[in-house]
């Protein structure tokens, strides 16, 4: 990925960033086949944090998903982010499709929303006993329409190739080992090393 393009100090100090994303057959993200980007270079403007602001970001790579695999992305975003602002709702989206892109996990949405592996859930709705079904069905059906737009590669990019996360009222041992990419809202958003 080529860097950001100069911006004013002004831009910079607010944190955001312009960034083009090169199709995939020029170098860019991969995402093991499942990339759909079209030829040309869009350009994104993005609010970053501090960490993630030397970071160059891009489109959100479109990754085909079935009906099914989209209301699991739209449940997990759901669950994990409704009360979040809209680049919150769509890092959740992002992180699941980066785990799904991604060899060590499931490769559909509901395998890598459902995964259990690594000693338990890995969204933690998944397995907290209580129903999995959204009570508010507009805002549930908003959460949808974001997630297929997520998906057919609309949104920006907002973590930087994010696998994980976690809220910041936390610190999981394992956020040690990974790279923080971003922070939007109230959770902090990881990649692998």
């Amino acid at each position: 990925m080529r860097p950001a393009r100069s911006l004013p100090r002004a831009a910079l100090a607010a944190g955001l960033l312009v960034a083009s994303a090169p199709p995939a057959a020029a170098g860019g993200p991969g995402f093991a086949g499942l990339v759909a980007m079209a030829a040309g270079e869009r350009m994104v403007l993005a609010q970053a944090t501090p960490r993630s602001a030397a970071r160059t970001l891009a489109t959100t790579p479109a990754v085909p998903v079935s009906e099914v695999d989209l209301e699991c992305l739209a449940k997990a975003v759901y669950f994990e982010a409704r009360g979040e602002p809209e680049a919150g709702k769509v890092a959740v989206a992002e992180v699941v499709l980066n785990r799904v892109a991604h060899p060590d996990y499931p490769d559909s949405v509901c395998g890598v929303v459902e995964d259990a592996g690594g000693g338990g859930c890995q969204f933690s709705w998944t397995c907290d006993g209580l129903s999995d079904r959204p009570r508010n069905a507009g805002l549930f059906e908003r959460l949808r329409d974001l997630s297929a737009r997520v998906a057919s590669g609309e949104a920006q990019v907002v973590t930087d190739g994010a696998t994980h996360f976690h809220t910041v009222a936390i610190r999981p041992g394992w956020s040690r080992r990974l790279e923080r990419t971003a922070t939007i809202g109230a959770h902090h958003f990881y990649r692998l090393p």
